[in-house]
């Protein structure tokens, strides 16, 4: 199951989730939205949020990221907290497990998670 999914601000149903989303993308520099599909960042952001993700923007230690991991030919999408060198899981349950190593070849940063929205 994939960790997220992009979304086009216009299939936003609710008319005032969409313009407050709009906002949030004019105020990035480079934003996209995605929904949120994975408990691993629950701590912050539980499954079915809405986050603005600023591809422009660099990485600081305990941000929120949405990555691009590399597997040969396939990609996938994951959601962490930005811990360097590695990203981690941020859950109620297990908080600070270890995940990956960004390493900019398999691991990149695609961009920060600016804001979430219920």
């Amino acid at each position: 199951m994939p960790e997220g999914e992009r979304i086009d601000v216009d299939d936003l149903r609710d008319q005032r989730l969409r313009e407050s989303v709009r906002r949030e993308l004019k105020a990035s520099k480079a934003g996209e939205i995605w929904l949120v599909q994975t408990p691993l960042i629950e701590a912050k952001y539980p499954a079915g949020t809405y986050v603005v993700v600023d591809t422009a923007a660099m990485p600081y230690e305990r941000d929120y990221v949405l990555a691009e991991v590399f597997s040969g030919r396939e990609k996938s999408h994951i959601f962490r907290m930005y811990l360097p060198p590695n990203l981690i899981a941020s859950v109620v349950h297990a908080p600070g497990v270890r995940g990956v190593t960004v390493d900019g070849e398999r691991v990149v940063i695609r961009g920060v998670i600016r804001v979430g929205f219920r």
